[in-house]
């Protein structure tokens, strides 16, 4: 069985970059986002600061640090948000409109498709989303730096960094190793990624025999016609 493995990651790429690249112009507009100014400023005096440290242990004890990436996620609170609306009308809407393409895997010629190899579901390619794209724990972690304090904010963020890894490493071993190329999240909630150009052949495969079964007909008419 031939896997689309090497085709999701490079369709997953480019849907990252076109997720990046629509939600930068919407970042932009004030009138949604109306701390991206003081985001910029405390982004700018991050990198700042963090550019004249010389030992990489001491970022992690820095206490100036950890405020600068807390300013961060407080001021970037809106711009996390419509980075996670983006990515959800993306992976989730237009992919279920699109019979189970993102723009990346149109390009790739893969789809998402239920077990039975029949349309995906909305709610299969939602629970997909939460889990591979990061939706739910953006979600969370948008939660945390609104309502609760700095302390339980990066506890929150160290939870859903290691969901994130845990969830992406184990999908990213069963894919390369599993015969049929199924991520964690394919088995479950019983999906999988096929080649687009299968349906094609079939589709190529069902007019052929179409016209071999007009044929007959036509010749069995023909031949009473004879007689």
């Amino acid at each position: 069985m031939k896997k689309t493995t090497a085709r999701r990651f490079g369709a997953y790429i480019m849907d990252m970059i076109i997720i990046a690249l629509i939600s930068s112009m919407f970042v932009k507009i004030e009138f949604i986002n109306p701390k991206y100014d003081e985001y910029l400023k405390v982004y700018n005096e991050y990198l700042d600061y963090t550019s004249e440290i010389k030992d990489i242990k001491q970022l992690e004890n820095d206490s100036k640090i950890t405020d600068l990436s807390y300013d961060l996620a407080k001021t970037g609170i809106a711009s996390s948000i419509i980075s996670l609306v983006v990515t959800t009308l993306y992976f989730v809407g237009f992919q279920y409109l699109n019979r189970g393409q993102t723009l990346g895997k149109k390009v790739f010629k893969i789809k998402v498709v239920d077990g039975d190899n029949g349309r995906v579901k909305l709610y299969q390619l939602l629970v997909r989303s939460l889990l591979i794209n990061s939706i739910l724990t953006s979600f969370i972690t948008i939660l945390a730096v609104a309502f609760l304090s700095k302390a339980a904010y990066f506890k929150t963020i160290q939870f859903t960094q290691l969901f994130d890894v845990t969830v992406l490493c184990a999908s990213f071993i069963l894919m390369m190793f599993r015969e049929d190329g199924k991520g964690l999240h394919d088995l479950l909630i019983g999906t999988r990624v096929v080649f687009d150009e299968v349906e094609e052949e079939t589709i190529k495969e069902a007019k052929v025999v179409e016209k071999e079964e007009t044929k007959k007909i036509t010749k069995k008419k023909t031949t009473r016609k004879e007689k």
